[in-house]
């Protein structure tokens, strides 16, 4: 969990020092025009991301913690026919296939595996930026001398996404684990990864036009008002 705490201090870390503007502004001669982007992080997308994995596993077979290239190509939905959308939240549903490299452990076990998954995503949008929690079930097998290993297991992750205003395209950084049983053998993977994640549908544009007010100025009074006198 040492991992998913330095992930949680990064996001924060971003967050306290970025700009959560939302809008962009653009001056005319007389006018000013505010552009805002809307529902940037609605309907498909896919991704491709590559991290550190440290894999390691427990039960018949064990082998010790040993960090390896983890890539990860996923593919999912945010909005769309099996994700809602409810207040500001997003909730969508994807699916992704985890590589994790061939390693040699300290203890002369050599293997890779592979898992592969669904899961849900929950979110908050905060201007450009995507914080995220998701959970999961997938199917994991392992090679080499873990062969005879391969079974289903949870994933979860915590993350962001950040989009670049007006376009399709957002970097992603996770932590994520993931876990498979089979062969009376436990394998746990722990991977942070960054990437990159293609939206298919264009963020909704709205331009709002402000003119600017003129203000005429106040009317002096060249003679002062005749003084009052009192009644005799």
């Amino acid at each position: 969990m040492n991992i998913a705490i330095r992930v949680l201090l990064m996001i924060a870390l971003i967050y306290s020092t970025a700009s959560y503007a939302v809008e962009d502004e653009e001056d005319d001669d007389e006018d000013e025009i505010i552009i805002e982007y809307v529902d940037e992080f609605l309907g498909g997308y896919m991704g491709v991301s590559t991290g550190i994995n440290s894999a390691r596993s427990t039960g018949k077979l064990k082998s010790q913690s040993e960090k390896t290239v983890a890539y990860l190509v996923q593919a999912g939905y945010i909005q769309g026919g099996y994700n809602i959308k409810f207040d500001q939240n997003i909730l969508g549903v994807g699916g992704f296939a985890d590589m994790h490299g061939f390693e040699t452990h300290k203890n002369k076990v050599s293997y890779g595996n592979l898992v592969l998954g669904l899961n849900l995503k929950f979110a908050r949008p905060v201007g450009h930026w995507l914080p995220y929690v998701r959970l999961g079930y997938g199917y994991g097998s392992a090679t080499a001398d873990l062969s005879s290993v391969s079974g289903y297991g949870m994933n979860y992750g915590i993350g962001t996404e950040y989009k670049f205003a007006g376009e399709q395209w957002s970097a992603v950084i996770e932590y994520k684990a993931s876990t498979f049983t089979g062969d009376s053998t436990r394998v746990l993977n722990k991977s942070i990864f960054t990437g990159l994640n293609y939206y298919f549908n264009e963020p909704t544009v709205i331009e709002e036009f402000v003119e600017e007010v003129e203000y005429e100025p106040l009317e002096v009074f060249e003679e002062a008002p005749p003084e009052f006198a009192p009644p005799i």
